[in-house]
């Protein structure tokens, strides 16, 4: 199950692109693994879209730092989608 979750959390934000690196799937699909590897395991103490959307914005920033993450609100998109897997695969 954990392999499943965490191919379908790469895969989201490797979508989203976040920090706008994948250059129109020019990159490796393995893009946005790291930061998978990181947020996956933060998803288990988040009760909400809110809390995970804090969690990912986190993770963002604690890899990339504040001026290149952005904003928390910039992520909700990905908290939805991302909570809405952990919701179906927990």
């Amino acid at each position: 199950m954990y392999k499943e979750l965490f191919a379908e959390v790469a895969s989201i934000l490797y979508e989203l692109d976040p920090l706008h690196i994948t250059f129109d799937g020019i990159a490796p699909t393995d893009e946005y693994e790291p930061e998978a590897r990181t947020i996956l395991p933060r998803l288990r103490s988040c009760s909400s879209v809110g809390d995970a959307r804090r969690a990912i914005h986190e993770e963002f920033v604690q890899w990339f730092g504040p001026d290149n993450a952005g904003s928390e609100s910039d992520y909700q998109e990905a908290a939805e989608r991302l909570w809405a897997a952990w919701q179906r695969r927990s």
